[in-house]
C-alpha cells in the first residue's frame, strides 16, 4: 500500500516543480502539500467505504486550485501557456479521480447521493458537461434501484441539454424498475406538461392555413393533434398511470401534488378538472380534496365562463 501510495503522489511532483520554478508555491509549502495529500490517501485507504474522507480530500484539492489559480493570477501572467494548461488540467483529472473512486467503494445510498451531487457540481464549474452524461449513465448501472440517479439523468437531459425525447426514456425506463416511484411519475408528469405547454403556444402562435391549399386536410389534421396534445392527453396518461398503483393511488396528497403541478403552467384547465374529479371520486369526504375541488368551482363561477356549470355539476 505505501508503494502504490508513493506512486500516485510522485506523479504530482512535476506540477508542484514547476509552480515552484514559477513561484506559485515555495519549497516550504509544496512539502506540506506533499505530506498533506499522504495523509488523505493514507486515510482513504483505511476508510475507503466512508464518504467523509473523500470530501475532506476534494476539499483541500479545491482550495488548494483556487489558491494556486489566485498566485498565479497576481504573478501577471496573461493567458495560459500549454504546459501550465496541461498542468491544470492535471489537477482536474486529480479531482475527478478522487470523486470516481469514492463513487466506487462508498456505500450507503445517501452517501453516494452525497459524493455524486458534489462530483456534479465540480463537473458544471469546470464546463465538462460530456462527463455528466456519462456519469449519469454509469451511475444507473451501478445503482440501477435508486431513484436519485434516474431523476438527475432525466432531468440534465431534459433542461441542461434540451432533450425531451431522452429524459422521456429515461423515466420510462426508471419506471419500469420502480413503478412504485412516486417522484419519478411526478418528473414524467412535469415533463409532459412542459411538452403540452409548448405544443399549446406553439399552435397559439402558427397563423391558419388557407382552406384551398392543397394541404389543407394534412394541415388540419397536424393542428387536431396539437390541440389533442395541448389539452393535456399525455400529462392525463402519466397521471392515471401513476394513481393505477395501489401503493400511489390510494394516497390522497399524491393526487393533489400533481394538481398542484398542473397549476403551474396556463394552458392546463382540463388537466386540473379531470383529476380534482378523479381525486374527488376516489376521496369524497377528505378534506384537502374537498377544498381544491371547491376552489376549482369557484374559479369557474367567477370567471363566468361556460365551464362553470360542468364544474359545479362535477
Amino acid at each position: 500500500m505505501a508503494e502504490l501510495i508513493r506512486l500516485q503522489l510522485e506523479s504530482t511532483l512535476p506540477a508542484m516543480e514547476y509552480f515552484e520554478a514559477r513561484g506559485v508555491f515555495t519549497r516550504k509549502e509544496i512539502s506540506a502539500i506533499v505530506r498533506k495529500r499522504e495523509e488523505h490517501e493514507y486515510t482513504l485507504k483505511a476508510q475507503m467505504k466512508h464518504v467523509e474522507p473523500y470530501l475532506q480530500a476534494v476539499q483541500y484539492e479545491l482550495g488548494l486550485e483556487k489558491l494556486r489559480a489566485r498566485r498565479m493570477k497576481g504573478l501577471g501572467t496573461r493567458g495560459e501557456t500549454p504546459a501550465e494548461r496541461e498542468l491544470r488540467q492535471s489537477i482536474v483529472k486529480r479531482i475527478s479521480f478522487l470523486f470516481v473512486r469514492g463513487l466506487w467503494y462508498v456505500r450507503g445510498s445517501a452517501q453516494v447521493q452525497q459524493l455524486f451531487d458534489k462530483y456534479v457540481e465540480f463537473l458544471k464549474n469546470t464546463g465538462r458537461l460530456s462527463s455528466i452524461a456519462k456519469l449519469n449513465g454509469k451511475m444507473i448501472q451501478l445503482h440501477p434501484m435508486c431513484e436519485h440517479f434516474w431523476l438527475h439523468a432525466a432531468e440534465f437531459e431534459g433542461e441542461t441539454q434540451g432533450n425531451p425525447a431522452a429524459a422521456r426514456l429515461l423515466l420510462q425506463q426508471g419506471l419500469r424498475l420502480l413503478p412504485d416511484c412516486s417522484a419519478l411519475h411526478l418528473r414524467h408528469f412535469q415533463l409532459e406538461l412542459r411538452f403540452a405547454h409548448g405544443m399549446a403556444t406553439k399552435l397559439l402562435a402558427t397563423p391558419a392555413e388557407d382552406p384551398g391549399a392543397q394541404q389543407a386536410e394534412a394541415s388540419q389534421k397536424k393542428r387536431a393533434s396539437m390541440t389533442e396534445l395541448a389539452c393535456g392527453r399525455l400529462p392525463l396518461v402519466v397521471y392515471r398511470n401513476a394513481v393505477s398503483r395501489p401503493a400511489l393511488g390510494d394516497r390522497p396528497e399524491l393526487h393533489m401534488e400533481f394538481l398542484s403541478e398542473a397549476a403551474r403552467l396556463p394552458f392546463t384547465s382540463e388537466i386540473q378538472n379531470a383529476i380534482c374529479v378523479a381525486a374527488l371520486q376516489r376521496f369524497p369526504r377528505h378534506p384537502g380534496v374537498v377544498v381544491r375541488a371547491l376552489a376549482r368551482v369557484l374559479y369557474y363561477a367567477e370567471a363566468g365562463t361556460a365551464s362553470a356549470a360542468r364544474a359545479l355539476q362535477d
